[in-house]
């Protein structure tokens, strides 16, 4: 009677299409990762807008006025107070005591630098810009008063079209929409 040899272990090829489908398997893992991650700093940043309006309304209940625009330098800035020119946690820091926090939140990425907006916004920039206005600026109703406009630069899942549910804000001479990804104002009267 012949006896027979006994192998134990894996073949090279059997191995290698281990090694593939575990490679398979973490890259898909991986990129399903990250679009959860953006998704939920995208959720971020509407849950900050949500707060900054309640906010914003409050400041105006207790002084008549929405806050002026009031940023540190760093450049013209076109108007727009953001949240990444500014040191760590001067965003909006009149509404501060109104909060009840030492800061305001900022965008979750908050990467912003240059000076303009819309260069910004087509260069994978993500921050939250706030303006006010006078009375008839950008061909609003006079007679409405003052007013405010508050959004996000861009979002990571729409980039810098607009995100479903922003509110949007607009005038006769300027529509804040095509600038911002998300964006609302108020009028004062």
């Amino acid at each position: 009677m012949a006896k027979r040899s006994t192998r134990f272990g894996f073949t090279i090829v059997e191995l290698m299409f281990v090694v593939v489908i575990i490679g398979i398997i973490a890259s898909i893992t991986l990129v399903t990762y990250r679009n959860v991650q953006a998704r939920a700093r995208d959720d971020r940043r509407l849950a900050d807008m949500s707060m900054y309006v309640k906010t914003l309304d409050a400041y105006k209940s207790f002084n008549q006025t929405y806050p002026v625009v009031a940023y540190s330098g760093l450049g013209a800035q076109n108007g727009w107070e953001s949240s990444a020119r500014e040191a760590a946690g001067q965003f909006l820091d009149s509404l501060d005591s109104i909060a009840g926090q030492s800061s305001m939140p900022v965008d979750p990425t908050n990467n912003a630098n240059g000076n303009d907006i819309t260069v910004d916004r087509t260069n994978s920039k993500f921050t939250y810009v706030y303006n006010y206005y006078t009375a008839g600026t950008n061909g609003c109703d006079a007679t409405k008063g003052n007013y405010y406009v508050i959004g996000v630069l861009r979002t990571e899942t729409t980039g810098a079209t607009k995100i479903a549910g922003s509110p949007g804000f607009s005038c006769t001479s300027r529509d804040w929409q095509s600038e911002l990804s998300w964006v609302t104002g108020r009028f004062e009267k």
